[in-house]
């Protein structure tokens, strides 16, 4: 017959394991601390204690525990997941990389992202527009600018390219070369107009804006004479 021994809020039952608590994380309401005792199986996300049918006083299985422990890695990649993009946005490719550096599986890796994005939680188009709206709303900037961004941050050129149709359909680049030219003329206005115009001119084409809307941008600041001198 099996013997029981009781050490405070621990039970152990000969070859088996009782779950004495399951506890919400304060930390993260969605999960769940499943306990036997002083030890943790797992930290699980809430509803795979129903779907495992976890009650305190329930024994635990090896198929159970075995359950439980993926479930916690798993969660705890996906907490470093979205940690990860509330500290700054990236692309599907970019977080799995900042996971793998962490030392995440490739397959769990991959499981976290494919849920993320069935859930809503990540998606390179909508991450790459907010990108791309709040780099044209610090300051204005081209195509070419805005595609080298996306680019570094793990984007696909199928995405960008998309993101940037979208995003620049109602800019007007003629306009915004304008401005930015105006901002960079700041500590020009003492060089000789052929140097100014061609260091505005390296400065625009820096900011991504296209040769025909630097020409004009350069022309109206410092004149058509300068413009035929660079």
């Amino acid at each position: 017959m099996n013997s029981t021994i009781c050490r405070g809020s621990w039970i152990d039952v000969v070859d088996r394991i009782i779950i004495t608590a399951i506890d919400a994380d304060p930390t993260e309401p969605e999960l769940r601390f499943v306990r036997a005792g002083r030890q943790t199986l797992g930290r699980v996300r809430r509803h795979l204690i129903d779907e495992l049918a976890l009650r305190v006083g329930d024994a635990v299985d090896d198929a159970t525990r075995s359950a439980l422990a993926d479930a916690h890695r798993l969660t705890d990649l996906r907490v470093k997941a979205i940690r990860s993009l509330s500290r700054a946005a990236a692309s599907a490719a970019r977080l799995a990389a900042r996971l793998a550096r962490g030392g995440g599986d490739a397959h769990e890796i991959e499981s976290v992202i494919a849920e993320l994005k069935y859930e809503g939680i990540l998606s390179d188009e909508d991450t790459a527009r907010r990108i791309a709206t709040d780099a044209l709303r610090k300051s204005p900037v081209g195509r070419a600018h805005l595609a080298a961004l996306l680019l570094r941050r793990g984007f696909d050129e199928t995405t960008l390219e998309r993101v940037l149709n979208a995003v620049l359909e109602t800019q007007d680049e003629h306009r915004d070369a304008l401005r930015a030219a105006e901002r960079c003329l700041r500590g020009l206005h003492a060089l000789p107009r052929e140097v100014a115009a061609r260091r505005l001119t390296g400065r625009l084409a820096r900011r991504g804006f296209s040769e025909d809307a630097i020409a004009e941008a350069v022309a109206a600041c410092l004149g058509e004479s300068d413009v035929d001198s660079v």
